[in-house]
């Protein structure tokens, strides 16, 4: 039994021209048995390497040997804060700020006991500042509004952020 099945089993060289033809003109038939030839799409450009920027190395300060003199202390009990802060900014701006090797200073206060955290270069910076601020005016009236001294001590720095 032959299968006149146009879409199954023609056995034309060309498959499905006669069923086809009854639809197209001959000139437009499709052709058959060859490969469907696609259009060749444009060359890409080839992807250009992108690298990331380099990332810098974190920075860590390098290791210091500052010196930090703290003294943590009471004032007299006849002493007015205002008074001592004068004191103090007077030490800081015609005594401390003068120094060989000073950097920088922080007063603190809590419940009544004072901080006084002195940052220098060096620790003979530090001790030869210490030695000459009994002479010095400003030094004079700073330790006059002292009462009791709870702690002092230098301390050698790792690292100054």
């Amino acid at each position: 039994m032959q299968n006149n099945n146009p879409l199954n089993g023609n056995p034309s060289n060309t498959p499905y021209a006669d069923y086809y033809s009854q639809f197209f003109p001959e000139d437009a038939l499709p052709i058959f048995g060859e490969p469907m030839q696609m259009p060749t799409p444009p060359a890409r450009p080839a992807p250009v390497a992108q690298t990331p920027p380099p990332v810098p190395p974190p920075t860590t300060p390098a290791p210091t040997k500052k010196q930090a003199m703290l003294i943590t202390f009471k004032l007299k009990d006849d002493t007015q804060t205002e008074t001592f802060l004068a004191a103090s900014d007077k030490l800081q701006t015609t005594y401390l700020a003068g120094c060989k090797g000073f950097l920088g200073r922080h007063l603190m206060v809590h419940n009544g006991a004072w901080a006084d955290w002195v940052i220098w270069e060096t620790m003979a910076d530090a001790e030869n500042a210490m030695k000459h601020s009994g002479t010095h005016p400003a030094g004079l009236a700073f330790n006059a509004c002292i009462g009791e001294v709870l702690e002092f001590g230098l301390h050698p720095l790792e690292r100054v952020y």
